[in-house]
């Protein structure tokens, strides 16, 4: 048995090269090979500059040489050394009337754009030439089509893309958007050809409703999501039938609470903080390495970039954690509330910490079900990467406000300055 693992949400733009140059997802996109189909419909490679693929190919020397000038393009932004043109950003391609991202194009509802009919008949193409060699060598084909987190569940992920998508172009992504679109297709492509395939979104999802987490706090398939996936394909496997049941398609797994129901204060190490938290954290297995009151400590691991999921009411914010005895040190916090709040408080050396500000609530016209996303970001002032640092629990309350105003007239920080180091 061949079984070939098909991820729409990364393998349609990672497959074409057409649609890779306007999101490239990886340092080395210029430089590896994109398979294309030849006119006898067998693969071949190809790359996104054949004539420096051939001299990188023959010589060490130009090797060399690429990647020192590809290190000067990119710090003085020389666009003639690049592989690939500069792309759009979220807002750029928002101004177009674009989604934020490349990649949730392919959900878009009636997307017929011509690069993406191409990258479809071309990943089909693609299928077709692993069907043909699978057979070929006696074996039995199978596709297991594997979504994205964002199809599967809802999390604070989705909800901030929600948020710009409210801000940047005044609508409703739900309105425009179809998660199971992929799916859909592919299931289609499937049965015109005679192909037996697996798909996970429907198993995940009902899976998650009965409270399993399938992803990790990086967005990838957990342990218990391969698990499902395993049962899937053991259970496929006992059949000899190609013709799978059709789906009864749902919606993802809502796992935000009612902004109501926001624990206060939000323990990020516990179970009720997953669906709150977005891209950025440390997955629960991480642990640093050198500070033995580290590893004493519970929440959330937290490194240049992390989102959570706020309410949208005014009040004083405020974050607590930890930052561990570990070079370099991160000496500086930032806080971007809902791009309503900029700013950057500092970290006063190794040890626990409290920040807190006021939070005044954004238009309720861009609030998503009563919450605005929040990214924490850590910086040195001297520059460069820093060791993560330990978020333990954030809070937003009336009673937080109070308090800080009557500490504010006691003489304490004024609302938007780090407080004092708090004790373990």
């Amino acid at each position: 048995v061949v079984v070939l693992a098909f991820h729409p949400s990364d393998d349609l733009i990672d497959d074409n090269l057409e649609l890779a140059r306007e999101s490239p997802r990886l340092p080395g996109d210029g430089l590896r090979p994109f398979v294309t189909i030849d006119a006898e419909g067998e693969p071949e490679p190809g790359y996104a500059n054949p004539l420096r693929a051939g001299l990188r190919a023959r010589s060490a020397g130009f090797a060399l040489l690429e990647k020192q000038l590809g290190r000067l393009a990119a710090r003085r932004g020389m666009r003639t050394l690049a592989h690939f043109p500069p792309t759009l950003g979220p807002t750029s391609r928002m101004e177009r009337r674009g989604l934020p991202l490349v990649w949730m194009e392919m959900f878009r509802t009636g997307q017929d754009a011509d690069e993406w009919e191409r990258a479809w008949e071309h990943d089909f193409s693609l299928v077709r030439a692993f069907r043909r060699a699978t057979e070929e060598r006696g074996a039995r084909f199978l596709v297991v089509v594997v979504p994205g987190e964002h199809q599967v569940q809802r999390t604070a992920r989705t909800a901030a893309l929600e948020y710009q998508v409210r801000r940047g172009l005044g609508l409703k992504l739900d309105r425009i958007v179809d998660w199971n679109a992929p799916e859909k297709r592919l299931q289609d492509f499937f049965e015109a050809e005679g192909i037996e395939f697996v798909s996970l979104l429907e198993p995940l999802r009902a899976a998650t409703r009965e409270g399993a987490r399938p992803f990790d706090a990086a967005g990838r398939l957990s342990a218990e999501g391969h698990r499902i996936w395993a049962e899937a394909v053991h259970a496929r496997l006992r059949t000899q039938d190609v013709a799978a049941t059709p789906p009864v398609w749902t919606e993802p797994v809502d796992l935000i609470p009612a902004a109501d129901a926001f624990p206060e204060p939000l323990e990020l190490a516990e179970k009720e903080a997953a669906g709150l938290l977005g891209a950025g954290w440390k997955t629960d297995v991480f642990a640093p390495v050198g500070d033995d009151d580290a590893e004493e400590r519970r929440g959330r691991w937290m490194q240049k970039q992390a989102l959570l999921m706020v309410p949208n009411r005014r009040g004083t914010l405020v974050v607590s954690g930890f930052v561990p005895r570990l070079s370099p040190t991160a000496d500086e916090l930032s806080i971007n509330l809902g791009n309503v709040i900029l700013n950057r408080h500092p970290l006063r050396g190794s040890g626990p910490f409290e920040i807190r500000f006021d939070a005044p609530p954004a238009r309720e016209a861009i609030a998503i079900d009563g919450y605005i996303p929040l990214y924490l970001g850590i910086h040195r002032k001297a520059g460069g990467a820093t060791a993560p640092i330990l978020v333990e629990r954030v809070s937003l309350s009336d009673e937080a406000a109070e308090t800080a105003e009557g500490d504010e007239e006691a003489g304490a920080d004024s609302v938007g300055q780090a407080a004092a180091p708090a004790t373990p």
